[in-house]
């Protein structure tokens, strides 16, 4: 590592709670593994179970539902307890109940184990988050959080490649192996979680007449107009993104990849996303989030296309530009939503992950259903260019106009 490069990371962890944060990112790591084997050993289980389209899909759907709509309720609690034994109790949970999953007889009897994993998701993203933005202290907030989230998008980038391998060779054993193999970290974490993380202390802003008015009217328009918009954005992007990490295992399986091979042309999409994810946290407060969160999905759009129609080199190179670029504004998002509920991080992490994965879960039933009508390809092609609608929600204006001065009256006519 160069000097230059050497000093940059140094005034980057200037201030970070290292072991917090390194706590989290890993274990997040850990967890999105898990989780992203979730639609290959679905897919994996088409034939033994007779499953259509549509019920691969709901099942990704009820699986990221459970895992999300949680979250909010575990962001109250992390808030309250400071974020203590809920991170390292999520994973563990989900561990233990991935153990189980190839043993499970019945397809609804499979979803209701994995239904009881997710809750085990929606605590520690919850309360990861949570500690991941605090371990920032005042300055480094999104840098952290884009940490966090990197390590996160690893999980999910090499999970469908590491769940495609051992299925292959172990048959669904392989789960097992997984969750067996993420139980050294629930340790890891108690040991660097063990001690509440100190307060961060705020940022002192003036008090002046102007500052109030202008907050007043940002206030004003936060009420409705802005929550409104970002939650419609973050349904429109989490349409496409998480339908194409969902479905794009059946999308190849359809066309004769093993589950190594589809499990590896996902992981690629993924990979891309976790790069982006570090990059946008750092070109925070460089850019604006509105026009980050916005260029990240139009400029995706291309490549999302290219990715449903390229081989070899020139699909993981489209998978991994998309992914790349659609990801930037990934913990942009999270930061945002915290910005919307200061002195509540668990809280506002807990809705902006909720509503990001239980949305992108719903639209992946849906689209499992019309797939089922028009063909998956069909369908993945119409959710390529979703993105245009996505981006243009926040040309909206949200925030209050500055009031108009009253004008003097004009004096009357001199007698």
């Amino acid at each position: 590592m160069s000097v230059a490069a050497s000093a940059w990371f140094s005034q980057r962890l200037d201030g970070v709670r290292v072991g917090y944060l390194g706590a989290v990112a890993f274990g997040h790591c850990s967890i999105d593994i898990l989780n992203a084997a979730v639609a290959i050993f679905l897919t994996a289980l088409v034939a033994r179970f007779d499953l259509s389209n549509a019920d691969l899909a709901w099942g990704i759907t009820f699986y990221f539902v459970m895992a999300s709509l949680p979250m909010p309720l575990f962001g109250i609690l992390a808030d309250r307890w400071n974020g203590r034994w809920l991170a390292q109790l999520g994973v563990l949970w989900t561990a233990v109940a991935f153990l189980f999953v190839p043993f499970i007889p019945t397809y609804p009897l499979l979803l209701v184990v994995l239904a009881v994993g997710g809750l085990g998701s929606a605590a520690f993203h919850a309360t990861g988050t949570r500690t991941a933005s605090l371990s920032g202290g005042v300055h480094h907030g999104s840098f952290s959080t884009s940490i966090f989230f990197f390590l996160g998008q690893i999980g999910l980038s090499t999970g469908p490649i590491i769940a495609g391998v051992l299925i292959r060779e172990f048959g669904l054993m392989g789960i097992t192996y997984m969750a067996l193999a993420v139980l050294p970290m629930v340790a890891i974490m108690q040991y660097l979680l063990h001690r509440p993380m100190p307060p961060v202390k705020p940022v002192v802003v003036p008090n002046s007449r102007t500052t109030r008015n202008r907050a007043a009217r940002v206030a004003r328009s936060a009420l409705v107009i802005a929550p409104t918009i970002f939650i419609l954005y973050v349904v429109a992007r989490s349409a496409t993104l998480q339908n194409f990490m969902s479905l794009l295992p059946k999308y190849f399986a359809d066309q004769g990849l093993d589950s190594a091979g589809y499990g590896a042309r996902a992981g690629a999409l993924v990979l891309g996303g976790s790069l982006g994810t570090l990059v946008g946290g750092l070109l925070d407060g460089r850019l604006r989030r509105k026009h980050l969160m916005m260029w990240s999905l139009w400029l995706s759009i291309p490549f999302l296309y290219l990715t449903l129609n390229q081989d070899g080199i020139y699909y993981y190179l489209s998978a991994a530009l998309a992914g790349f670029i659609s990801n930037t504004s990934h913990s942009v998002i999270v930061v945002q939503a915290q910005a919307m509920l200061p002195k509540r991080e668990g809280l506002a992490s807990g809705l902006a992950l909720g509503v990001m994965f239980a949305s992108g879960a719903v639209m992946t039933g849906v689209a499992g259903f019309f797939a089922d009508i028009f063909t998956l390809r069909a369908v993945m092609y119409t959710l390529a260019f979703l993105p245009i609608l996505a981006g243009a929600l926040l040309l909206i204006p949200t925030r209050a106009p500055a009031p108009t001065p009253a004008l003097a009256p004009s004096p009357g006519p001199a007698n």
